[in-house]
């Protein structure tokens, strides 16, 4: 069997549900760098060449694709049809918040900021741990930037602390340049993102803080675009909003009330749609779709004229 190559960022499963009858392959897009609406197959819609490939010592590892990614994509698309068959219960709530937060995690725009940011986090560690006297201040960083505790022992951190500062420069300036070389860094690969949950916990309680509506759109069809999920004000701190399916949209949002466990019901307008829509246009880097060929021209009309 050849290897995977062909990774999705937006799962099939998901990317179906625009089809004339959701269960197709086949649906409406618009190329913003072929400018053309038409019938496309999922197979090459929201996905990018090796984007989960690591490269390792021994070769590439397809792992992440095959192993980790396929059981977020078969979990997702279970949760997707609870949500088809009524469900709104506080479990369910979870098992999304969970789910949401890897989906933001593998986006090709995180995955090529990757190297770049932990290579910044790399050196302001380097800058706190030069001015930490305890290990209390160097976890008292860690837990100000919402990242978990460092896990080290007294005596490993006084080991840190007895090191010359040339070896501790040598040993970070090392560490920065291999996040930031073809490939990233094999002892921290992009992989750890995914599969090692503190990260998607910190997106997942951010999440829960939150209230969630589902809502409607019995007079209007909604578009998915390839930036996946909508951040209110592109931060993640402040909302979201998630196409189900073409007439379906969750958004969740800030409240300074308590926050509900279950997640609640709404109905879109049509001018809300049309707004929703315009919004994913704009921020859509090269794909749109959508189960109506109308509302994708429409959209990708007044984008391209300015109208917005």
């Amino acid at each position: 069997m050849s290897d995977p190559h062909n990774h999705h960022y937006i799962p099939q499963f998901w990317l179906k549900r625009f089809s004339h009858d959701g269960q197709s392959k086949l649906v409406w897009s618009y190329d913003w760098d072929k400018d053309t609406v038409q019938e496309r197959s999922i197979m090459t819609l929201m996905s990018e060449y090796d984007l989960y490939t690591q490269q390792t010592s021994t070769g590439d590892d397809f792992s992440l694709e095959t192993g980790e990614m396929g059981q977020v994509d078969r979990s997702g698309s279970k949760l997707f049809r609870r949500l088809d068959q009524g469900e709104r219960s506080s479990a369910l709530r979870e098992d999304l918040a969970d789910f949401f937060g890897v989906m933001a995690l593998r986006h090709p725009a995180t995955v090529s900021r990757f190297p770049v940011v932990t290579a910044s986090f790399l050196g302001d560690l380097q800058s706190v741990l030069v001015g930490a006297t305890s290990l209390a201040d160097l976890d008292e960083y860690l837990a100000s930037i919402g990242a978990p505790a460092s896990g080290m022992t007294p005596a490993v951190f006084a080991a840190i602390k007895s090191a010359t500062s040339d070896d501790l420069d040598l040993f970070f300036t090392s560490q920065f340049d291999k996040q930031l070389a073809p490939g990233g860094n094999e002892a921290i690969p992009y992989a750890d993102t995914i599969e090692d949950h503190s990260g998607r916990d910190i997106l997942k309680d951010r999440l829960l803080d939150m209230e969630w509506t589902l809502a409607t759109a019995p007079e209007a069809t909604v578009l998915i675009g390839d930036t996946g999920i909508v951040l209110e004000r592109g931060n993640s701190d402040y909302g979201w909003k998630i196409v189900i399916g073409p007439q379906l949209v969750l958004s969740i949002t800030k409240t300074e009330q308590s926050v509900p466990m279950m997640i609640g019901s709404g109905t879109l307008t049509t001018w809300e749609v049309d707004g929703l829509n315009l919004e994913t246009a704009a921020r859509s880097k090269k794909l749109l779709v959508g189960r109506s060929k109308a509302a994708i021209e429409r959209a990708s009309a007044q984008i391209k004229g300015g109208n917005y």
